[in-house]
């Protein structure tokens, strides 16, 4: 009789871990879909992903070819525009280096070469656009244009809006000095669509192309005194001869304030970091908060701080695949990653991607098409983790347009878009272009329930210009809606047997193995 009580009773372990292994595994460019990445400043910048928002210079593909882009920024194929070595104020590297993160976008081909995009002798030509320049090959600043010898040269789905011509075409091609400098020229002695000043010979000196404008000085950008320069580039202002002087009643670049006319004993804000009251340092012309906190004081003040000199964390708890322990700088009080590697992805890091059925029958899917995506993470509060999975598009397939029940052939582009206008804060849509530039995006108007026997259901759905746009949309039956047959949701077979199951098990049947001997004793 013991016997069969502790065979029963093993078998209702045995079920329980089973049980346990299957719970314990449920654990600004158009719409931001265009945009690339970011950059600090016109020219001498530093970098960062296209989700931050710290740096005002989107690098939008929109800017650079005649259409928009798809959103789309997985790595596959030649589409890496660049390295970058963290989140934001980033280095940068040619997309053949391998020390950073890799930025990719799209259909994009790129290649980083030492002269013009379109010199065929490079391996490039007239179907590339350049998209920015670097003073080297690593660990480098970037600029817009020509400005750097390392030039990105990128090509796509779309024609470039520069043709190479030899005219600056602004108002009927958007040609600037950004996206087209061999025809807007630097130095030609007009100022282009996208210069500010333009650089000539100076008449004293006709060997030196970097001259004083004419009428025009530094007190003009509220410097205290100096002569202005044009910059390489002719994209922006050479201030480095102007001088600032502090309390002369003047707030120049690089200061936050004049002692004269600004009045100490304000609380600090969030750009001082600590908390406490302000003052104007008569010597450097910036707020300095008198809180008597500071980095390396051993007490953890955030904000500002992220951590304390002391403080250690791995590169795993950081989203990187291995590396050294994660410091803490001991100037800023900011966690240094510098010797973490192999930085997750949205989709390495969150995978696998699933929704509950709305029944809350406890089943558990995989999303299926863009729309899905929104189920994942719903509510305003996951908008953003929501629009990195859109972006990202993480699960194969979901993009692909049967799926997303257009039925139609002969498509220009397609894919998962995001509409930051959407409800609690955006949301992920199909989108597809019939004719270069002519985007679409397809809804759902209505859906059938799915049968128990059929892997399929009916659905309508609505095309739509994105953008106000005037072409017509077809949702792939010759009308803007149409009805369509697409895929019922997969469930998820979530994993059978998990670690934590494992270790549970083991640990339930010693202690049912002590018990029986125990007793026999």
């Amino acid at each position: 009789m013991k016997r069969i009580l502790s065979c029963i009773l093993l078998v209702s372990v045995l079920f329980c871990i089973l049980t346990l292994g299957i719970v314990s595994a449920v654990i600004t460019c158009v719409n931001g879909e265009d945009r690339m990445f970011r950059i600090s400043s016109v020219t001498n910048a530093h970098a960062e992903k296209w989700v931050q928002t710290n740096y005002g210079e989107e690098i939008c593909y929109e800017d650079y070819f005649q259409g928009y882009g798809s959103g789309v920024r997985g790595c596959a194929g030649g589409n890496k525009i660049l390295g970058i070595s963290g989140d934001t104020n980033a280095h940068v590297e040619i997309p053949t280096q391998s020390n950073y993160e890799s930025v990719c976008y799209g259909d994009l081909t790129c290649k980083a070469v030492q002269g013009q995009c379109n010199d065929t002798d490079l391996g490039v030509g007239t179907d590339y656009s350049v998209i920015v320049s670097l003073a080297d090959e690593e660990n480098s600043h970037v600029s817009l244009a020509y400005v750097y010898p390392y030039r990105i040269c990128c090509k796509g789905p779309h024609s470039p809006i520069c043709n190479y011509d030899g005219v600056c075409d602004y108002l009927s091609r958007g040609e600037t000095a950004q996206n087209c400098p061999d025809d807007c020229v630097c130095g030609n002695g007009q100022i282009d669509a996208g210069e500010v000043c333009d650089i000539g010979d100076d008449p004293e000196d006709p060997s030196d192309d970097v001259f004083t404008i004419p009428g025009f000085d530094c007190t003009d950008l509220d410097y205290s005194s100096g002569p202005l320069y044009c910059a390489e580039g002719c994209m922006s202002y050479d201030v480095s001869s102007c001088e600032v002087e502090c309390d002369d009643g003047i707030l120049s670049p690089g200061e936050t304030c004049e002692p004269s006319l600004d009045p100490d004993g304000a609380d600090c804000n969030d750009a001082e970091g600590y908390p406490g009251t302000r003052q104007c340092s008569n010597v450097t012309c910036n707020w300095v908060c008198d809180t008597g906190l500071f980095c390396g004081d051993t007490i953890f003040t955030s904000p500002p701080e992220e951590c304390e000199i002391d403080d250690e964390e791995s590169c795993e708890e950081h989203d990187f695949e291995s590396g050294l322990e994660v410091t803490c700088d001991e100037d800023t009080c900011k966690w240094d990653t510098s010797q973490c590697v192999g930085k997750l992805t949205f989709c390495e890091k969150h995978e696998p991607f699933t929704y509950e059925h709305p029944d809350e029958s406890g089943n558990y899917f995989s999303p299926m098409r863009c729309v899905e995506y929104n189920l994942v993470y719903p509510g305003s509060s996951k908008a953003e983790e929501r629009e990195e999975l859109c972006l990202g598009d993480c699960v194969a397939g979901a993009s692909v347009p049967v799926n997303n029940g257009y039925a139609g052939t002969n498509l220009f582009s397609s894919g998962c878009a995001w509409d930051s206008d959407g409800t609690d804060g955006g949301q992920c849509y199909f989108y597809f272009e019939r004719n270069e530039g002519d985007r679409c995006r397809t809804d759902f108007v209505s859906e059938a329930d799915c049968e128990p026997d059929d892997s399929f259901r009916e659905v309508t759905i609505n095309a739509s210009a994105v953008g106000g746009g005037t072409w017509t949309c077809d949702a792939g039956c010759g009308e803007d809606t149409c009805t369509s047959q697409i895929y019922c949701p997969t469930v998820i077979r979530l994993p059978f047997f998990g670690w934590v199951a494992f270790v549970s098990g083991i640990f339930l049947i010693g202690i049912i193995y002590m018990f029986n001997f125990a007793r026999k004793r």
